[in-house]
């Protein structure tokens, strides 16, 4: 993945990505309108899904769509982790997220602080600089050995933790009764912490053991990523671990996903007419879910911080339990998600999103802040990855990256959250230093050979 390939194929890369970023685009254009607005019509829960056309939003949009494509194309054979990472939110976030703002006439302010955030991100991550050398790459250590230690360790944890607080089968058949009860508990933030370790390891180490063909610890991390899912019923859960098989077997790349993406489109569309809209198949738990709710649930987030003046509100989030120290009042009685939530549901609290996480923690500041701190985070994964060449691994560790901040609320969960995720940069880390010396064994046993 890091070879320098011919500039032919390059460019091949880029024309290919093109029609299907427009593809992409133009039928994420039509579900919203034709489709969207149908399935979801009479619902008040999904309201922020109906048909509503915006001409300055549509001005203001379409151009930067135009903008982000672009960036998409030039940058579709970058060779930085964070590279990629950015390439996925591109294609998961901005670019639905946009289309959604124009079609749904979320508000113009909405979409201007989604642009200005894509903007500090990109910025930010041209300006800062790229690490130079590899982390761990000077330690001598048994790398097979570390990872099985690894491998057992996550599968322990998570047992362990999930008989003393999982929620079995209770949890599949009443998510958002078990996910409320899990975010209103009493279980410590530490427990938290050791839970989300693991739940962003184990989809890593999936794609690892099916690239080594281990299918056997394969069964077994999932069943431990399954336990892990009826703690608090993380759907994010059970999504990393199908997707990241599931890019194993079609082999898929970072530069294969214009045209998955405007696949999955196509497919919801035939899926509507076939089933006579009924939508409760790739509709329901991928387009919507993955691609629009982020920007949908950014918007109530907007509206409620900012729209109706709730400003003081944010910094009691991003500040936790400071808030209290410093004697300060409590303004609502409930988070900032469940807050949110209840303006849609009693049971739901409501994810953010890049945008909405922003607006959360620190305001419309957050839209200047938050990319900042995001990329300096991203450059710890590309300490990480240097030198890692497996596409796979690649591809597993940037959704996890995704799934996470995506799913993100304010500070205090951010810190969880990337608590996490600092352990499964380090077990990638173990994993690229482990890749690397199998291969320079390979090496030194043809030049023996030879």
């Amino acid at each position: 993945m890091r070879s320098t390939k011919p500039l032919w194929r390059e460019r091949i890369y880029q024309k290919r990505a093109s029609i299907f970023l427009v593809a992409y685009i133009a039928l994420l254009f039509l579900l919203l309108k034709n489709i969207f607005s149908v399935i979801y019509s009479g619902s008040s829960y999904f309201s922020g899904f109906l048909y509503s056309f915006d001409m300055t939003s549509t001005l203001i949009g379409i151009p930067f769509l135009a903008l982000v494509s672009t960036y998409v194309i030039k940058r579709i054979n970058a060779k930085e982790f964070s590279d990629n990472v950015i390439f996925l939110l591109n294609m998961i976030y901005f670019i639905p997220g946009t289309v959604y703002i124009i079609s749904m006439n979320a508000g113009r302010q909405y979409l201007l602080l989604l642009i200005g955030y894509w903007i500090v991100l990109v910025l930010a991550q041209w300006l800062i600089p790229y690490p130079q050398r590899q982390m761990f790459g000077k330690i001598k250590m048994d790398h097979s050995q570390a990872i099985r230690l690894l491998t057992g360790g996550m599968i322990i944890l998570s047992v362990a933790i999930a008989v003393q607080y999982g929620n079995g089968i209770e949890a599949f058949m009443d998510v958002y009764a078990v996910r409320l009860e899990a975010r209103e508990s009493d279980i410590h933030w530490l427990i938290k912490l050791l839970y989300k370790i693991p739940a962003c390891i184990i989809p890593v180490l999936v794609a690892y053991y099916i690239k080594d063909k281990h299918y056997f610890t394969v069964l077994l991390l999932a069943v431990a990523q399954i336990l892990l899912f009826t703690i608090a019923a993380n759907k994010s859960y059970l999504f990393m671990l199908a997707v990241v098989p599931a890019f194993a077997i079609i082999r898929a790349d970072v530069k294969n996903l214009p045209f998955l993406c405007s696949l999955l489109c196509a497919a919801a569309f035939l899926e509507c007419l076939y089933t006579h809209m009924n939508g409760e198949g790739i509709i329901q738990y991928v387009i919507r879910r993955f691609f629009m709710t982020p920007a949908y649930a950014g918007r109530f987030y907007y509206n409620y911080f900012i729209g109706q003046g709730n400003r003081l509100f944010y910094f009691e989030e991003s500040l936790g339990r400071l808030w209290s120290l410093l004697g300060l009042p409590n303004y609502h009685a409930y988070s900032a998600g469940r807050e949110v939530g209840m303006q849609l549901s009693t049971s739901l609290n409501l994810n953010t999103g890049l945008v909405g996480a922003a607006i959360a923690s620190y305001g419309v500041a957050g839209v200047f802040v938050c990319p900042v701190l995001h990329v300096f985070a991203f450059r710890f994964l590309d300490l990480a990855t240097k030198r890692m060449e497996n596409a796979l691994l690649w591809l597993s560790f940037a959704i996890v990256i995704i799934v996470e901040v995506l799913n993100s609320n304010y500070f205090p969960e951010q810190f969880i959250q990337l608590s996490g995720l600092l352990f499964a940069t380090i077990a990638v880390s173990m994993l690229a230093n482990r890749e690397n010396a199998t291969q320079n064994v390979a090496v030194a046993r043809s030049d023996e050979n030879a």
